[in-house]
């Protein structure tokens, strides 16, 4: 499994000019954090601190499996230490590891949207904001075909950020149903069709691994 994160970890408003600029028009600094995190080899604790070297390998006949060349790590540094931030590992041997590191960015001077006539505040009872975030929502639908919507949908997959990431694509879908394991997911199907005599599902995501093709 490996998974990446971002998020703001501050951010500050400045004004690009105090004597012309006004309360819409202002120049946005921020700090990203970025995280990557894996249930991989891993490397011994102790190795962390040569790891940012370049050439650097902690296990030569773990790294040759792993086609590596011990640049990666230096080569990141680098970059991250040229923008301002910093670079950061932990790890244990044998149960993955996680990276981290800030990027220093300048967010591009935002206008606010232009609400369209048809909903604009002037013909409708609802605050700007409740129009802005029910377009968005309005936006975000649309990426779902109506009939898509109506389906009854089955997810299985052992990884549980695997089956969060598909839930949230189909959170407009009236019935979706995740499980952990094929059993359980072969349970519910049997029990709704028992009940109601018709299919549980219409569409069903498997996650198949060497373990479980049989199943």
């Amino acid at each position: 499994e490996i998974v990446l994160t971002i998020s703001m970890l501050s951010k500050e408003d400045i004004e690009e000019n105090k004597m012309s600029s006004t309360y819409d028009q202002m120049n946005k600094r921020g700090i990203l954090l970025i995280e990557v995190y894996d249930t991989g080899i891993g490397m011994n604790p102790e190795y962390i601190q040569h790891a940012w070297k370049s050439f650097s390998q902690s296990d030569m006949s773990i790294t040759r499996k792993q086609d590596g060349t011990g640049l990666g790590l230096s080569i990141c540094k680098s970059l991250v230490e040229i923008n301002g931030g910093e670079i950061k590992a932990e790890s244990q041997l044998g149960e993955g590891s996680k990276f981290w590191f800030t990027w220093n960015l300048e967010l591009l001077s935002s206008i606010s949207p232009t609400i369209p006539s048809s909903i604009s505040p002037t013909n409708s009872k609802l605050p700007a904001s409740s129009l802005l975030e029910a377009k968005f929502h309005k936006q975000i639908n649309y990426t779902l075909p109506y009939f898509i919507r109506k389906k009854r949908i089955l997810i299985i997959h052992p990884v549980k950020n695997m089956r969060n990431a598909i839930l949230t694509y189909f959170k407009v879908v009236e019935k979706v149903d995740a499980f952990d394991t094929f059993n359980d997911g072969i349970k519910a199907a049997q029990v709704y069709k028992e009940l109601y005599n018709q299919s549980a599902y219409d569409i069903a995501f498997i996650g198949l691994y060497e373990d479980n093709e049989e199943e």
